[in-house]
């Protein structure tokens, strides 16, 4: 995760939970991939209690660092496009 300063991870982090899952408070930043000139990002969206769980969210920057595109997934999904795209 050398690919994200700490500023930029919180940025991903904030978007996620302020578009993808606005019903969780704290997030994680979990793995990164370079893409296409930007860098493919895996957060990990902690549950909100004793019986919630927790939620994912692929996250696409540009080369500048701008977030492009932010989806719900499951974290099945994170590892294994983490995975492919680091390849």
């Amino acid at each position: 995760m050398d690919d994200l300063d700490s500023g930029r991870r919180d940025a991903v982090v904030d978007h996620v939970l302020d578009a993808v899952h606005p019903d969780r408070r704290e997030g994680e930043v979990v793995g990164t991939a370079p893409r296409d000139g930007g860098l493919l990002v895996g957060v990990k969206v902690h549950p909100r209690g004793y019986l919630s769980t927790a939620k994912y969210a692929l996250v696409t920057l540009d080369a500048d660092g701008q977030v492009v595109d932010a989806t719900a997934c499951s974290g099945r999904k994170v590892r294994r496009e983490l995975e492919r795209e680091g390849k």
